[in-house]
């Protein structure tokens, strides 16, 4: 019996010991990261300023809740979008002239406008930022490219024009008459674009025909269009809305809510990148580990409804769409991206949309 106990006291020693040691690597791990991102910030602070060019929903908002994180760096915004940002970017570097901006956001389609050398590598997980939101897919942006948030495509309704009964099941559902000249559709081809991720470019044409015979709207030249024209009763339905303009305009009060019973939805991401002549280049560090990390991930999602939904994470939007059993397909193989890009053209020129 006494043996018996002196074995299990020495368990529980062991245990002990163990996470001691561990709580102690951690807290040690926590302190030179920490050390770490202090001295970021102090260059950071020397440098004095920051410049972001990007158009997503509240990015002034997200500066001011930087600023409140790390002040004394000043921030500047340029509202412009990813493609007319690398294109100044490309119109810069060929004048020799030096980056106007020091963090941008990228997408795969306007990727291909940056050259590696161009984008700045960095070590990304010394600086607190979670291994799974580095690009590290084998393109040659790894290590260059953090994902920031993912754009998730689903159709969305109209509460009042549209009963429960009636909602599809799945994507093909969305090809039945009933939805003839009621059912709103990005002109610009992005949903069939999209829809490549889960199936193949000989279906998605298929399916382009199919829905144009049915006579959609097609809203006006952005995503944002189509989230209006079904909050206003314009259309009944929407193919490709974005789920988070379509919690923006819920928060407003509009009548409309996504298909919770469609189980599979695409999703485009949203990547940070730094110039490697970035002006500010501490300061660009110091911002984009800061929004990718749990801490500016949260802000920015309170702030806009939008977060990555393709890797792991914990976000609020993330957690509804696995709490509904919906999973999400996307796509990081630049060339992939590239061949859709002109998939979307495709389906545009089926629409009579093509410009």
């Amino acid at each position: 019996m006494g043996s018996n106990k002196s074995f299990f006291v020495l368990i529980l020693l062991f245990i002990g010991i163990f996470i001691l040691t561990s709580s102690a690597a951690r807290v040690c791990l926590a302190g030179e990261k920490s050390k770490e991102i202090e001295a970021l910030y102090e260059a950071a602070k020397k440098e004095g300023e920051l410049v972001l060019s990007v158009i997503a929903l509240n990015a002034d908002k997200l500066l001011k809740e930087f600023s409140k994180r790390y002040p004394g760096i000043k921030t500047v915004l340029i509202p412009r979008s990813a493609g007319k940002t690398t294109a100044k970017f490309r119109v810069e570097t060929a004048a020799g002239r030096p980056p106007e901006f020091d963090v941008a956001s990228v997408t795969g389609s306007t990727a291909p406008n940056i050259k590696p050398e161009e984008a700045a590598r960095a070590n990304w997980v010394d600086l607190g930022v979670r291994a799974s939101m580095v690009l590290t897919s084998g393109t040659e942006f790894d290590h260059k490219f953090l994902y920031w948030y993912d754009m998730s495509y689903i159709p969305s309704y109209n509460t009042r024009l549209v009963k429960p009964g009636d909602l599809p099941n799945s994507w093909e559902d969305l090809l039945d008459k009933k939805w003839e000249g009621k059912i709103g559709v990005d002109p610009r081809g992005h949903g069939i674009r999209t829809r490549a991720y889960m199936t193949d470019e000989e279906e998605c044409l298929e399916f382009a025909k199919k829905l144009a015979k049915i006579k959609p709207v097609y809203a006006k030249r952005s995503g944002s269009q189509l989230t209006k024209a079904v909050a206003s009763g314009q259309v009944y339905i929407a193919f490709d809305d974005s789920l988070d303009n379509v919690m923006v305009m819920q928060s407003k009060g509009a009548p409309m809510e996504w298909v919770r019973s469609i189980k599979k939805i695409t999703a485009d991401h949203k990547w940070m990148w730094t110039p490697s002549k970035a002006a500010h280049p501490n300061a660009a560090r110091l911002f984009m580990s800061w929004a990718i990390s749990d801490e500016g991930a949260a802000v920015y999602e309170k702030l806009s409804n939008r977060s990555v939904l393709t890797k792991e994470n914990n976000s609020k939007l993330a957690r509804v769409l696995k709490e509904n059993g919906i999973k999400v397909y996307s796509e990081d193989n630049f060339e992939v991206l590239r061949k859709n890009g002109r998939l979307a053209k495709d389906a545009a020129k089926i629409f009579g949309t093509y410009k």
